[in-house]
């Protein structure tokens, strides 16, 4: 909720988003806060509302927890992707990708939008053909994050696909 007369969040409205980030999102408000502290653009983190800045932080984790990462979960039964390999704790690295994330969600990045409608038209006499070029896309929009800098940070987190892992068994 927003304060009638200073405008600002309410405390109701900042004790909802907490606790509903300690139970979803790999960074807090108050951590996300921090880090947008110390980043040169900032200003549409700061505008925006505690109840925004909470659900792109939510949406960040559901775009962070599509893709495949190497290792396990620390605790089979944990929701989320991170922490991983007996873990306690989520990396910085993807607290920052979360941010990332985060904040071009804010300011209006769609990547889903980006992916979908990447495409080079040919054209022929009397038909129209459209094609994906997916040879020119950066991955990070192939795989839905908004940010190449997201990227960057969640990169040494993922399963790299051009390996392959045999095992023998009895």
């Amino acid at each position: 909720m927003i304060h009638p007369i200073t405008g600002s969040a309410t405390t109701d409205a900042i004790a909802t988003a907490t606790v509903r980030l300690q139970r979803a999102s790999y960074i807090s408000l108050v951590d996300a806060d921090n880090y947008f502290n110390e980043r040169l653009e900032n200003s549409i983190w700061f505008e925006t509302i505690v109840e925004d800045k909470t659900r792109a932080l939510l949406t960040a984790v559901r775009y962070i927890d599509r893709l495949n990462y190497s290792g396990s979960k620390s605790n089979s039964s944990q929701n989320y992707e991170f922490p991983r390999n007996g873990g306690v704790n989520v990396p910085l690295d993807i607290q920052y990708a979360c941010c990332e994330i985060a904040y071009n969600l804010l300011d209006g990045r769609d990547p889903e939008f980006e992916s979908e409608h990447v495409h080079v038209g040919t054209s022929n006499l009397s038909t129209v053909k459209v094609s994906k070029d997916t040879d020119n896309v950066p991955v990070y929009i192939l795989h839905n994050i908004p940010s190449s800098l997201a990227w960057s940070y969640l990169r040494p987190y993922l399963l790299d696909t051009h390996t392959l892992c045999i095992q023998r068994t009895n």
